[in-house]
């Protein structure tokens, strides 16, 4: 493993993140043949303001790409996070909402509060939002 530029280069792949890192050597050490951030897909957010030269309305939306982390085989699609930010939380509903058949799954590093003054943690959103979730590594169960 050599880091280069904030990345961390492993099995030809440049992860972004040690969390990454490490759910990549679990997969690997299960024999699991993934791909990484192998697929983008498109997705649209509210922009505040702005006019629609099409329309002539106000409903104004930009056009944005996701790009999930790792494709499993058996067609589950794992998200690692270390950190579950607003803007995150805003993605990932907006992907779900556009792409409501794919089988989004979380892996959070750590069932942290979604902010210093709220009592929510990561694990109460995605089961608030319909997310499959698990804290820390990949249950088997999802690549077996």
């Amino acid at each position: 493993m050599a880091r280069y530029r904030g990345t961390y280069e492993h099995q030809g792949n440049s992860l972004r993140s040690k969390f990454e890192l490490r759910l990549a050597i679990q997969l690997e050490r299960a024999g699991v043949k993934y791909e990484y951030e192998k697929w983008k897909y498109e997705f649209f957010t509210k922009v505040s303001s702005g006019v629609c030269e099409d329309c002539s309305g106000t409903h104004v939306v930009q056009r944005r790409w996701y790009t999930p982390d790792f494709f499993l085989p058996n067609g589950i699609i794992i998200e690692a996070k270390g950190n579950l930010t607003a803007g995150n939380r805003a993605i990932l509903k907006a992907v779900r909402q556009a792409h409501d058949t794919l089988d989004l799954r979380l892996v959070f590093m750590a069932n942290n509060k979604i902010n210093r003054n709220s009592v929510t943690r990561y694990a109460d959103w995605a089961e608030q939002f319909g997310f499959k979730y698990a804290i820390g590594e990949i249950p088997e169960e999802w690549y077996k």
